[in-house]
C-alpha cells in the first residue's frame, strides 16, 4: 500500500504560467476540466479562482504514485489512523510506503502540466462532443 499524507499532497496547486498553459490549452479534455472547474468555483468564496489558479490537487499525487515515485521521497513506515482520523507513525502498525516529502515538486508540477495539455493524445479519446 502507498499513501500520500497531507504533508505532500496539500501543496500541489497550479498557478502562474503553469496554470495558464492548462487553462488556455486547446486539448478538448483539458478544456472540459477547466470548464467544469469554472462552474465548481462559482460556489466558492473566490468566484474567479478558475481564471488564475487551480484548487489543491490532492488526488493527483495519489494517482501519480500508482505509476511512479521518482519526484517523491518514499519511506516505509508503520502507520495507524486514530478514531478521530489522525494519521500517525507507529512502529507497531502495518508498514506502508509513504510519500514523506518532495524530491522535486517543480518536476512533478511540470510533468502534470504536460500531461494535462495532451490528454486527448495520451488517452486516444476521439469523442467529437469534446471539441
Amino acid at each position: 500500500m502507498t499513501i500520500t499524507p497531507l504533508d505532500t499532497c496539500e501543496v500541489v496547486k497550479l498557478d502562474g504560467d503553469r496554470y495558464r498553459r492548462v487553462r488556455d490549452s486547446r486539448d478538448p479534455i483539458a478544456s472540459t476540466i477547466i470548464e467544469n472547474y469554472r462552474i465548481w468555483s462559482q460556489a466558492d468564496k473566490e468566484r474567479n479562482a478558475a481564471e488564475t489558479h487551480s484548487s489543491v490537487l490532492f488526488d493527483t499525487v495519489a494517482v501519480y504514485l500508482a505509476f511512479a515515485q521518482n519526484f517523491c521521497t518514499m519511506e516505509r513506515l508503520g502507520i495507524r489512523v486514530t478514531d478521530d482520523g489522525s494519521t500517525l507513525i507507529d512502529k507497531h502498525a502495518k508498514r506502508v510506503d509513504v510519500a514523506t516529502d518532495w524530491k522535486s515538486l517543480d518536476g512533478y508540477l511540470g510533468q502534470s502540466v504536460n500531461k494535462l495539455r495532451k490528454l486527448r493524445r495520451q488517452t486516444g479519446v476521439r469523442n467529437r462532443s469534446l471539441r
